[in-house]
């Protein structure tokens, strides 16, 4: 049996209506570091939108934590929230 072929991924973005970019643009982020099946993500979630992300990192080095971390504030500068801090928990194995 021959595998399918699988449904490409499509990226949807849509844009955010007014009112409820000024009611949540305030943005507290939670982060932490997972592992799962020996693969490391930092993930985090913002503490008013409930918004969830994961990102594969390769090291918990500074550096490549640093990096991410850059990645997702850009994000969420591009959709004009006022940043106002993180709380980290780092957990180790």
């Amino acid at each position: 049996m021959t595998r399918r072929k699988p449904t490409p991924v499509v990226e949807d973005i849509i844009e955010v209506p007014e009112e409820l970019r000024l009611t949540h643009m305030n943005v507290l982020l939670c982060v932490d570091v997972m592992h799962v099946n020996s693969l490391t993500f930092l993930t985090t979630i913002s503490r008013n939108l409930y918004y969830r992300s994961a990102q594969h990192i390769n090291t918990t080095s500074k550096d490549e934590l640093l990096k991410a971390l850059e990645t997702l504030f850009s994000m969420y500068h591009n959709v004009e929230t006022n940043y106002l801090g993180h709380k980290v928990e780092l957990s180790y194995r």
